[in-house]
Parts: structure tokens; sequence; C-alpha cells
């Protein structure tokens, strides 16, 4: 009982700290009233909490923001040439608070991220919200909303979000003195359009290669539909790794992937001339077979080698941008931090909540778990001796 009048005690005193707590824990107010009622403490009003949530908003906000000026100087350091100047790479995607289908996304909000490839510190974020509650509330009864702190920024579609955040984002870092000069992202030609719009300079573009695996995936499965036989699950697998492979092996050479991604299908259907070291067919012509084709033999059937070398064709156009065999990994891992302090089945875009969780999930990127222990010292409270105990134990 001792310890938990401590705990009650500690709150009363420290009207800031649950706000915080409660953001890194991933918990709504109703969590927390749940929680401390379970342990027969008396616990604040939603009212309350939701007033210390504004009043702690701009401490979070503000280490996070900190924490990203900081991430560009890295940036900038670790991207300077041996001349003298700046090269600056850039990974972007963007994170829903609502589950998509696959094909329909309408998320009334997103948090779109940007992480310096060389020091995989966010640069920037930002925040696209098409929903205020206060707003929608006031509106259906034909009323004035009252003066409050309104996050909505967004009247436009969905789909426009991705592509604003990105330029928006790429605006402040090059404001901050870094020059952006190649994204890493997914296949979105709408959102690099709106990037160098924005910029109004050249910025090349370079694929995520989970992104790419996928786009060859979902063509060679397509092809599948009308070749069932020929084209077997298992070697629509072979033959994605042929493409890894030939992308892996040449990676940085623009020439040699375009040439190894051109020669997977006429390997796949027997024709070893220009398959180099790599295929074991130059050591055993007599014995060898693929590892993953039906019974080891060729693949076969002039209408299927056709489709397929469409589409290896296509994906050798653009190995420009397959070469440098880049990857967004760290910003989808970023994602599911923001997912965890607001996950997708509750809605906290209609509130100051979204901001303040998203700010919570940046700080705790770029600087780890301690950094409740820089937004209690923003907010002029005590560190927090068993959190920081708990954070060295990390």
């Amino acid at each position: 009982m001792y310890l938990f009048t401590e705990i009650y005690i500690f709150i009363v005193l420290n009207r800031y700290c649950y706000v915080a707590r409660m953001y890194h824990a991933g918990m709504s107010p109703t969590h927390v009233q749940g929680f401390l009622s379970a342990l027969e403490i008396p616990s604040p009003s939603s009212s309350t909490i939701r007033e210390r949530e504004r009043e702690m908003l701009q401490h979070v906000e503000q280490v996070a923001t900190e924490s990203c000026s900081r991430g560009i100087e890295e940036e900038k350091r670790l991207s300077t040439n041996s001349d003298g100047s700046l090269s600056g790479h850039i990974k972007y995607d963007m994170g829903w608070q609502m589950r998509g289908s696959g094909r329909s996304y309408n998320s009334a909000s997103g948090v779109g991220t940007s992480i310096g490839e060389k020091s995989g510190k966010i640069l920037a974020y930002d925040i696209k919200n098409r929903d205020c509650r206060l707003c929608s509330l006031a509106e259906s009864g034909g009323k004035k909303p009252k003066e409050h702190n309104c996050r909505k920024n967004w009247e436009g579609s969905s789909k426009a979000i991705e592509p604003a955040a990105g330029a928006a984002n790429a605006e402040k870092i090059e404001q901050q003195g870094l020059p952006v000069n190649v994204i890493i992202m997914d296949e979105d030609s709408t959102t690099i359009t709106k990037i160098r719009t924005t910029l109004q300079h050249s910025v090349e573009k370079w694929s995520d290669m989970n992104h790419i695996r996928k786009h060859l995936g979902n063509a060679l499965y397509a092809i599948q539909k009308e070749h069932k036989k020929s084209l077997s699950t298992g070697a629509i697998k072979w033959l994605q790794k042929c493409f890894s492979y030939a992308v892996v092996q040449n990676k940085g050479n623009t020439e040699l992937v375009a040439k190894g991604i051109k020669n997977v299908v006429p390997h796949a259907f027997g024709e070893h001339t220009n398959c180099g070291t790599w295929c074991n067919y130059s050591a055993d012509p007599q014995n060898y077979k693929h590892k993953n084709t039906p019974n080891g033999e060729d693949l076969a059937g002039d209408t299927l080698k056709e489709k397929l070398e469409k589409v290896f064709d296509q994906m050798a156009k653009n190995a420009s941008k397959i070469a440098p065999y880049a990857s967004t990994k760290d910003v989808e891992s970023f994602n599911n931090i923001v997912a965890s302090k607001a996950p997708k089945s509750r809605h906290y875009a209609a509130s100051e909540s979204l901001s303040g969780r998203a700010a919570c999930a940046v700080a705790q990127k770029n600087i780890g778990i301690h950094y409740l222990t820089e937004v209690n010292a923003k907010a002029g409270l005590s560190p927090g001796k068993v959190f920081e105990q708990h954070a060295k134990a990390r």
C-alpha cells in the first residue's frame, strides 16, 4: 500500500509526468485511468489528462525538433565530399494511421518521415491531418468552434498527402543547409515529381529494393494466372532470387545490373551463353539442373518467355534506380514505433494527441528511450531515477 501511495503522490506532484509516459507506452487516457484504478489508486479525470496533454505537447515537440536538427548536422558531417561539397541522400516513406486494404487507402492522417542514409537519424517529419474533433462538432451544430490548438492542416485527398509531406520534409532539410540530391523511396512517381518541383532542382531517385521485389512478384504472379502449369510458385520465387543475385553481385554498376537482369529469363529457358561465373552450367553442362523449376528442367513456351522478357526488360530499363541496392527498411521500422504509440485501432488524429505521440516516436528513434529525460528537463520535472535505471538496462 505504501508503494501505491508513493505512485499517487508522484502523479499529483508531477502533473505533466504521466502524459509523456502515456505517449511512450501507447496508452490512452482511459487506459491510464483503468490501470491506476485497478491498483486502487485515484486517477485524474479524462479532462485533466487532456489538459495536461496540451501543456506537455510543446515540450515533446521541441525535443523531437531539436533531435532532427542535430540529425541534419550529423548527416552534413557524414555527407561532406573530399572537395568540401555536400551530397544528401535521404530515405522517405509515409506511415498511415488507418490500415489500408492493399488497394484502397483513405486514412485521415499520415506521418511522412525522412531519414539520412548515412546517419540513420530522422532529419524531418511532417504530419498531414484532415480531421479535428472540435471543428467537426462545431460545424455539425452550425456553430463557430471555440479557440483551440487545431491540428487539421489538410483539405485534399489521402492520395495527395504522401507527395505533400515528402516535399515539405525536403524543403525543411534544405533550409538547414543539407542539399537533397538523392531520394530513396518506393515507386510513387507523384512524390518524386512533387519534391523536384518544390526544390526547383534535379533530384535523383533510387528505388527501395523491397518495393521492387514486390512489384516483380506481382507481375510474375499475374503471368502465372495464364501459365499455371509452366510457371509454378516455386519457379516465381526462384526468378525473384535470380533477380536479387543479378543486382547484389553488380551493386553500384548500372550497366552490369541491367545486363544481369536481362539475362535471368534466357538462363531460366536454358540459354547460358551470357551467364558468366555465377551459373553452374559451365562446370557440368550435361548434368546441370535448375534448383526450383519443376524437376529441375528449363522453363518452356514461347508465349511465357515473351511475357517474362517484357517484365525483366522493364526492370533493366530502371537499372540506374535499382543498382544502388537501396532500402527504406529503417523508415518502415520507424513507422512501427509510431504505431506502437498511436495504434491504428484508435483514432488520435482528431486532437493534438497524434502530434505528441509522433513527436515521442521521432525523439525515441533519434535519441533512444532516454528522450523522456530530455522531455522532463524541458518541462522542469525530475528526470526520474527509476526510469533512468530502466533506460540503462535496455
